[in-house]
């Protein structure tokens, strides 16, 4: 069973102090205690409960720090590249992050543009796979995460011209060594 930090777990801990501290309030005035003394019995609750919960939010920092932020990537590609880009994407989701692709994210009926706008705004680097030239899909998504301001990480497949809008950007040069690409991709965008 997986551990995980959400915001029903807190939202209920929050709950269930505030209901205690009511009860107490309350309990308090039906027996004439003063003022004082209704303080004093919601510190010492207050004090019981964070004694209590204190295991569970130990718990909560440590996995916090354990787990790395996921990285949103957005993989742009040609059909003819599907079979590097699979090595990509699973390289990429190995290291933790959630990568979006046309091929997964896009079905029938969906709004084409609409769906690779919400997948490009949702992310944090956009990786281009680079083949003889761009496709007109491609140029698009390219255009949006510029405009997005998206980090860009231009992967060469074949021998190609840079387009004139990546020129001053660092490419990786899958063609020459795969692993070594697989390696600069993953650490660019994590």
């Amino acid at each position: 069973m997986k551990n995980r930090i959400d915001a029903t777990s807190i939202v209920a801990v929050i709950a269930a102090i505030a209901s205690l501290m009511a009860t107490i309030v309350a309990l308090a005035q039906w027996l004439g205690l003063g003022t004082d003394l209704s303080v004093a019995l919601i510190t010492v609750v207050i004090t019981i409960i964070v004694g209590v919960f204190a295991n569970v939010v130990t718990d909560w920092i440590k996995i916090a720090k354990v787990l790395p932020f996921s990285r949103r990537v957005f993989v742009s590609y040609p059909h003819d590249a599907e079979e590097v880009a699979t090595k990509i994407i699973s390289a990429l989701r190995q290291a933790g992050a959630q990568v979006w692709t046309f091929k997964e994210r896009v079905r029938a009926g969906d709004n084409i543009q609409s769906a690779v706008q919400k997948g490009i705004a949702d992310a944090d680097s956009f990786v281009v796979l680079l083949t003889c030239s761009l496709s007109r899909n491609q140029q698009y998504e390219l255009g949006l995460a510029q405009a997005r301001g998206l980090k860009i990480i231009p992967v060469i497949l074949e021998p190609t011209e840079i387009p004139s809008d990546l020129a001053k950007v660092l490419y990786v040069d899958y063609q020459r060594n795969p692993e070594q690409a697989l390696r600069e991709i993953v650490k660019a965008v994590t």
